[in-house]
């Protein structure tokens, strides 16, 4: 019960930081107040709480980032203490791949919605998420091995195609993985599946790499 307790109450306090009005003058403390939320929340509590809905809001206006909580990608980067990678794939890649649909929309010049502007920023938002996807990949999860699994198109694309110039994120990407795998003092079963499968993919991986 004072467990429950405690997490409604930080819950409300993260939604009532996340809704101040902030002057630039004071964003740097803000931000690094609701990276300690998320810290101390974890992503998967976290962004129940503020879920990010990249593509349900204009991009022309001024509040963008506050209403589509697009500000906290870069605060993942910097604040995400505990992650799963599965969480990465539930959650972000349908965003990502939404947010890749509209912006070859915005590129299609018989599209009412062409926008070469647009389609640049919905290409920087997709980058942006990738960029923290080797975070996730610090941490042992359940479903490691199917979650690595379902990236690998992408990240073989990205490698190979330098899809959206991401093949230093995909192979950044790769390392991580290659490293946690290496590394954890908590070998489970998802582990050595994965170490098994990053054996199998070894020679592409390192012909990227070159």
């Amino acid at each position: 019960m004072g467990l429950a307790l405690q997490e409604t109450q930080l819950a409300d306090l993260l939604r009532l930081v996340a809704d101040i009005k902030i002057v630039k003058f004071h964003y740097v403390g803000w931000n690094e107040c609701i990276g300690s939320f998320m810290s101390t929340m974890g992503p998967e509590s976290f962004f129940k709480i503020l879920p990010m809905r990249l593509c349900d809001h204009d991009f022309n206006s001024l509040q963008y980032a506050q209403e589509s909580k697009s500000y906290l990608l870069p605060v993942i980067q910097k604040y995400l203490k505990r992650g799963d990678l599965a969480f990465f794939v539930q959650y972000f890649m349908p965003q990502i791949n939404q947010l890749d649909e509209v912006r070859k929309q915005c590129l299609n010049q018989r599209n009412p919605n062409y926008s070469l502007v647009k389609a640049k920023k919905y290409e920087t938002l997709i980058v942006q998420i990738w960029e923290t996807a080797h975070i996730f990949c610090r941490f042992n999860s359940a479903r490691l091995l199917e979650s690595f699994s379902s990236m690998l198109p992408y990240l073989e694309a990205m490698v190979n195609k330098n899809v959206l110039g991401l093949n230093a994120v995909a192979l950044r990407i790769f390392s991580e993985m290659i490293s946690h795998c290496r590394n954890t003092p908590v070998v489970t079963d998802q582990i050595k599946k994965t170490r098994t499968g990053l054996q199998r993919i070894a020679p592409d991986y390192i012909k990227g790499l070159s």
